[in-house]
């Protein structure tokens, strides 16, 4: 047996045909076995402190998740003020448990006297139940906790779980409002906070205290605030967590304001904020340990406004594109108490590898910390490291009048790895490209050891791509073959300013001329600009009236607020 099962079993759907009827028969203690299928209902716990299982409490097997199902389809169960799929709010306490079930399509449920909907998957009022082992996916509702929704004092254990696909316009997963939820080993995945204003993509806290150990965010969205976490007035800690490609305009991953935020030994890579690649901090004198924020595709490492004074040591903040160690508050602590400007060597940053090499500046035994640094150890010994300089680019540099030089080192030749038995002749860049020259140089402040340093000129490099539109991080590789051991094949990221989309003169700014030239190809017969495709403003692949909208409200339509946290006031 898997996980303990206490007092009487009672078995759905042999002993009692549904789910609610199985927790309206059982006793405190009681254990309701679900068999694998799809149940199309909404329950309630009404205080009841039992386990609802799936048969994974049994036998350990994960795929009695994916295959114990309750479902909430307004489209099948109805439609009604309580649209919740599961609701804990009768006091329920952590030995009430819900374990190994998928809770899917939930919709909300109405608190009198309005109109929007909360906790879509599950509404936790007051109470404290344990939650392990669960899917919660594709639920949605108006206002808060599209997964989620911890109030007034509720305070659950959520341990590995997934949050996937869920909508709202405050916390896409989880919404934590004057809460103290813990979360473990929880993966938060493709949540949006896009209707409205949009704070938190998978979680919003609002006066609530919540602790994230060894979670992964990925791939979440908030129109205006915090593509992973909105902290307002909570002081949140994120423990070993990881952040990759999440997206809001303040904070890409993270927002805290007033309360501190602390981060410790926590990896952010790929994520994009227009304020704050990483973290956006407001006041909020959060602390960051041990962590690598790295690589954002839009904005600075780290934005700290209104006194904030955010205290670091022992990170690690490079290669975002706005900058790393930009904002006084920020800048005046780089080279001290540890804090470092240098590649943090993921050994795979491609295929989300976020584990460091042994030769990393971040790990213990290279740094003056004594702790290796982000949320994962060294995972890879003597891997060669590509650079790319300069990087980032602007497209426009392709086609200067003296041509830039590209220039790729290559370096890190230990652990059995010597430049000397690698064929410089057969040295490509992406595949195809004859670099103009390849010669090694004995040292460089950046690798170990003897350096490949290879150049081209960069309208060479950019053929390949194509038109770059807005801002993109690029794969290159390097590729070669060595003659005692298999080929060489390296693979870096470089970061391109292409094109405005919507820049349809290509002067180099999106303004009026540009509508009017979209303007008079739409509706006064003119012809089709020279590149139609920077017509797409909208990005979906198509020229037509949308993309004539979304320029017209990136010139005309100005921030509501000037500061995040008037955002999230708004929105509670």
């Amino acid at each position: 047996m898997c996980g303990s099962v206490l007092g009487n079993i009672i078995e759905v759907p042999s002993d009692e045909t549904s789910v609610q009827t199985g927790i309206d028969a059982a006793g405190t203690g009681d254990t309701i076995l679900l068999a694998d299928g799809v149940y199309y209902e909404k329950i309630n716990f009404t205080g009841k402190n039992i386990t609802l299982a799936s048969g994974i409490i049994l036998d350990g097997d994960s795929s009695h998740i994916v295959a114990t199902v309750l479902d909430a389809d307004p489209a099948i169960v109805g439609e009604s003020d309580s649209g919740s799929v599961i609701v804990f709010a009768s006091g329920e306490n952590r030995s009430c448990q819900l374990r190994g079930i998928t809770v899917q399509n939930g919709v909300g449920t109405r608190k009198p006297g309005f109109s929007s909907t909360d906790g879509g998957g599950i509404l936790c009022v007051a109470s404290s139940p344990t939650i392990r082992n669960c899917i919660i996916r594709n639920n949605s509702v108006t206002t808060y906790g599209g997964g989620m929704l911890c109030d007034n004092g509720a305070s659950p254990y959520v341990r590995d779980c997934l949050f996937e696909g869920n909508l709202a316009d405050g916390g896409g997963a989880v919404e934590c409002d004057e809460s103290s939820p813990e979360f473990y080993h929880c993966i938060f995945r493709d949540n949006s906070a896009a209707l409205f204003f949009g704070v938190g993509g998978a979680i919003d806290c609002y006066n609530a205290s919540a602790s994230f150990s060894g979670c992964l965010f990925q791939d979440n969205y908030a129109f205006a605030v915090a593509g992973a976490i909105s902290c307002y007035a909570s002081p949140v800690t994120l423990d070993n967590c990881v952040f990759i490609n999440n997206v809001s305009l303040y904070g890409g991953a993270v927002y805290g304001y007033f309360e501190p935020v602390t981060i410790n030994h926590c990896t952010f890579y790929g994520n994009a904020g227009r304020f704050g690649g990483g973290v956006f901090l407001e006041t909020s004198p959060s602390v960051l340990e041990n962590s690598i924020i790295a690589f954002s595709k839009e904005g600075n490492a780290i934005e700290s406004r209104f006194n904030g004074f955010p205290t670091l040591s022992c990170c690690d903040l490079y290669g975002n594109v706005g900058g790393d160690w930009t904002n006084f508050e920020i800048s005046s602590q780089q080279g001290i108490n540890g804090n470092l400007r240098e590649d943090p060597l993921f050994c795979d940053a491609l295929d989300l590898d976020l584990h460091i090499d042994v030769n990393s500046p971040c790990t213990a035994i290279n740094s003056t910390c004594g702790f290796d640094m982000g949320a994962f150890g060294p995972g890879c010994a003597g891997i060669l490291s590509a650079t790319l300089e300069p990087n980032p680019i602007h497209v426009y540099d392709a086609n200067a009048i003296d041509t830039i030089t590209v220039t790729v080192l290559i370096g890190n030749f230990t652990s059995g790895f010597s430049v000397d038995n690698l064929d410089l002749r057969s040295i490509r860049i992406n595949d195809t490209i004859v670099p103009d020259t390849v010669q090694v140089i004995a040292a460089h402040p950046d690798f170990i050891g003897q350096v490949l340093e290879i150049t081209m000129p960069l309208p060479r490099l950019m053929r390949p791509y194509g038109i770059i539109w807005d801002t993109v991080q690029a794969p290159y590789t390097v590729t070669g073959l060595f003659n005692d051991k298999s080929d060489l094949s390296l693979s870096g990221i470089w970061t391109i300013f292409g094109k405005i989309y919507g820049d349809v003169d290509g002067d180099g700014a999106t303004d009026i001329g540009d509508l009017v030239s979209v303007v008079d190809y739409f509706f006064g017969n003119a012809p089709a600009p020279e590149h139609l495709e920077a017509v797409d403003r909208a990005g979906d692949n198509l020229v037509d009236i949308q993309d004539l909208v979304e320029l017209v409200e990136h010139m005309f339509t100005p921030p509501a607020v000037e500061n995040p946290s008037d955002i999230v006031r708004q929105l509670h």
